[in-house]
């Protein structure tokens, strides 16, 4: 697959109401895509929610444990 302008990837999955997606950045020496740089839960219902606010703190932390920065 060819790498967008922006040199990223998103790939996206349903769950359920939810979507999960994933980002990978692509590495310009090695010519490939790298493993993935970030994690979004997207479709999490109405913004504000206890919910909502947890799905997106979950996507923020596995997208610092996916970078190795799970422990600051």
């Amino acid at each position: 697959m060819k790498p967008s302008k922006n040199r990223m990837l998103r790939l996206a999955t349903d769950i359920g109401p939810f979507t999960l997606s994933a980002s990978f950045a692509f590495n310009k020496v090695t010519g490939e895509w790298d493993v993935p740089d970030s994690f979004f839960i997207d479709a999490r219902g109405k913004e504000g929610t206890e919910i909502s606010g947890h799905l997106d703190e979950m996507g923020r932390q596995i997208s610092r444990w996916a970078k190795g920065r799970d422990r600051e």
